[in-house]
């Protein structure tokens, strides 16, 4: 039989000669089969993609930072922590909306702000806002905060105010409060000394309260002013940057491991926040902890528990957990173990003395501690040095009396 060749193939037919040229037609069902596939699932792929991108929750941030202060004293590190930041924002933390803004007036300040509020209004599924800002900070008479712009001139005699000159922090507050997003941040690395000496005008923060869902946390205490730096990174910056790669934990252990780096590196300087956050209030959801994932902890602890509270507990968090049925029988043999024991019962002979060891007449007694083995850890802790639960076996060891 003379060999076959396709001369020719569209998605509905082909054409088929033979040796002699000789055409047959024919539908090719299968080659049109093919495509029709293959279009489907294109347009499948690309309308899961669109509705996917339509339901991901909107995250945004503005950050400004300011050096270059006209008559305020400059500083060293603001621009390059407003940019540092908002890359871990963007880069490591997907933030779909980031703008980073360098060395602005009060006015440009004003004007970002309003833009940035009506995107977030316009935005679909709002989750997360951030503002950050890095410079001068000073406090009013009237002790209102206010964040400087670099045309700022408080404390001479052609100044026009404050409230030309800087943009008050309780403005942005009220602005973030109305937005209704799932949590927001306002955060001041303000207050700062310049490498030549002090900012003119009143040092320091006053208190201002936060919010429902809303954080506002300032990288030093009231009336204190906050170091800028040797390098090229600010303290509180980077200690925040190192803070917010820590997924895993909520927003307030984030803020509370800040405190405690920008402690021990300058020595001093003590952050602080107000607001009403939850504690287990995450920067990104789904990196929080699933509930699954804990537990096999929280059964560690039921296993081997020797009084009701960790089965309880169980119960309580997973009622309908693999091993509920197990939690609930041994939550019924301690409550019975509990009152059992309870139940007076005649006097039996004391417990033997524990061993004790004596090298010579004059040395102190060594009481021997027997091996064994106890569960340490919390599942239910944020702080991950004490999870999961876990079994500590211990060799015996001689403990002087």
């Amino acid at each position: 039989m003379p060999p076959i060749t396709f001369q020719q193939i569209s998605p509905q037919s082909a054409i088929l000669a033979n040796a002699d040229g000789q055409d047959t037609h024919f539908l090719c069902v299968f080659a049109g089969m093919k495509v029709m596939l293959f279009h489907l699932l294109l347009a499948l792929c690309l309308l899961a993609s669109c509705a996917l991108h339509a339901h991901a929750a909107t995250r945004m941030a503005l950050l400004i930072g300011n050096n270059d202060y006209a008559s305020e004293r400059k500083l060293g590190n603001p621009v390059n922590d407003a940019n540092m930041l908002g890359g871990v924002l963007k880069n490591e933390l997907g933030f779909s909306d980031v703008t980073v803004l360098p060395n602005r007036r009060a006015p440009e300040i004003d004007a970002a702000l309003d833009a940035f509020v009506q995107r977030a209004r316009n935005a679909k599924d709002l989750d997360t806002l951030v503002f950050y800002f890095s410079g001068h900070g000073i406090k009013s008479k009237e002790n209102v905060n206010f964040m400087l712009g670099i045309e700022a001139r408080t404390g001479h005699p052609d100044s026009k105010g404050l409230k030309w000159e800087g943009v008050a922090v309780d403005e942005v507050r009220d602005k973030f409060k109305d937005l209704g997003a799932r949590v927001a941040l306002v955060i001041l690395d303000a207050c700062r000394d310049g490498p030549g000496g002090k900012k003119s005008g009143s040092k320091g923060w006053a208190k201002i309260d936060g919010g429902e869902n809303l954080l506002i946390a300032f990288a030093t205490e009231q009336g204190m002013v906050a170091d800028d730096g040797a390098g090229k990174i600010g303290p509180y910056a980077q200690a925040l940057a190192n803070a917010w790669r820590r997924s895993d934990l909520p927003i307030l252990k984030q803020f509370d491991d800040v405190k405690t780096e920008v402690l021990r590196v300058t020595g001093g300087q003590k952050p602080w926040r107000e607001g009403n956050l939850a504690t287990d209030v995450y920067l990104l959801p789904e990196k929080a902890p699933k509930a699954l994932d804990l537990e096999p902890s929280a059964w560690a602890l039921c296993e081997k528990a020797l009084s009701e509270l960790p089965c309880t507990e169980y119960l309580q968090d997973f009622p309908l957990g693999p091993r509920s049925k197990q939690a609930r029988t041994k939550l019924a043999d301690l409550k019975t173990a509990s009152v059992t024991a309870s139940t007076p019962v005649p006097t039996s002979a004391p417990p033997a003395p524990p061993r004790v060891l004596k090298d010579c007449d004059i040395c102190p007694e060594l009481v021997v501690i027997p091996a064994g083995s106890f569960l340490m850890g919390d599942y239910k802790s944020f702080y991950r040095e004490v999870k999961p639960a876990h079994t500590v076996t211990l060799a015996g060891f001689l403990l002087g009396k």
